[in-house]
């Protein structure tokens, strides 16, 4: 990284604009967005994400065709508000991606659906409304996401 530059000028080793840390503030107010969604907000965001994920990935539906489509979506809205409680507590959390982790292995969802499905539900958070700047609270949400979906499909591999 050059450091002569201005620290917002800077870039990575990708020629990305190099970020600053997320700051616990910022942190505790995505992840609150998340917990303080009402029930019709979240089901809002997972329409709007389940919508995203067919366009992104066609072959995506082959995980959801034989499921019924609202339980389905009230499930993942169930999991974000719990996940998102749960950030701050390792243990609890552990217990809710250990038991996410094996159904996803029952019903064969593989590395790259989770890399599909990080990125776009990363990108639907992240146009919740809220202080954070749209680019910043999508990298959270995709760091976020994809440590669960790491620890997700290490579950589902034991």
């Amino acid at each position: 990284m050059d450091e002569s530059l201005p620290a917002d000028a800077r870039c990575d080793s990708n020629d990305r604009p190099a970020a600053r840390p997320i700051s616990s503030e910022e942190r505790g107010l995505l992840l609150a967005a998340v917990v303080g969604l009402s029930d019709a907000e979240r089901e809002i965001l997972v329409k709007r994400f389940y919508e995203a994920l067919r366009e992104a990935s066609p072959r995506s539906r082959r995980h959801f065709d034989n499921l019924d489509p609202d339980r389905q979506a009230a499930k993942l809205g169930e999991s974000l508000r719990v996940i998102a409680a749960l950030a701050g507590n390792r243990q609890a959390l552990g217990s809710e991606v250990i038991r996410l982790g094996i159904a996803h292995r029952q019903r064969m969802i593989s590395e790259e659906d989770y890399r599909v499905f990080t990125n776009v539900l990363a990108d639907a958070l992240a146009k919740l409304p809220g202080p954070v700047p749209a680019a910043r609270a999508r990298a959270f949400w995709r760091e976020e996401l994809e440590a669960v979906s790491a620890l997700m499909q290490i579950v589902g591999d034991v």
